[in-house]
């Protein structure tokens, strides 16, 4: 019997065959590499190959095998899946922050480098942003008069 990990078609079968099979219906987004490792650490669990192998199927510590087989126990495919995976980062600036700076940046400031809108923007309107964003700001603002926001 080999012990190959099993193909990515067939993991992802598994997985909408589990999907359709619970009560909840709940999308997780998994990458390639998530559904291959789901399929390796089903196997373990079903004890068709033991943690070492598994460990060098996935090209990491049996420790770490452990530590996703009891994740995988305990919460199922969802423990294999990062907890900030499709959360906006946490440094994130405000949409209503970004639309009003985007509308100060397109009325007043439209010919202006980033650094120096920066500035214009903590002189007369008291909002401190790093000259860095400037530029993501400016396409904001032409994605909005565009008219293409919803």
């Amino acid at each position: 019997m080999s012990y190959l990990p099993i193909g990515r078609q067939a993991c992802a079968r598994m997985m909408l065959l589990l999907q359709l099979t619970t009560s909840s219906m709940t999308f997780l987004p998994m990458s390639t590499k998530d559904i291959d490792r789901y399929g390796i650490i089903n196997r373990l669990l079903q004890k068709e190959i033991n943690g070492t192998e598994a460990a060098e199927f996935l090209k990491i510590s049996v420790r770490q095998v452990k530590r996703l087989k009891a994740a995988v126990k305990q919460r199922g495919v969802a423990g294999l899946i990062h907890g900030n995976r499709a959360k906006p980062g946490n440094r994130k600036i405000p949409e209503k922050e970004r639309a009003t700076i985007a509308a100060l940046l397109h009325q007043h400031y439209v010919d202006f480098k980033p650094s120096f809108a920066a500035e214009k923007l903590v002189e007369n309107h008291n909002i401190h942003r790093d000259p860095k964003t400037m530029p993501s700001m400016k396409e904001y603002c032409l994605y909005l008069i565009s008219g293409k926001s919803t």
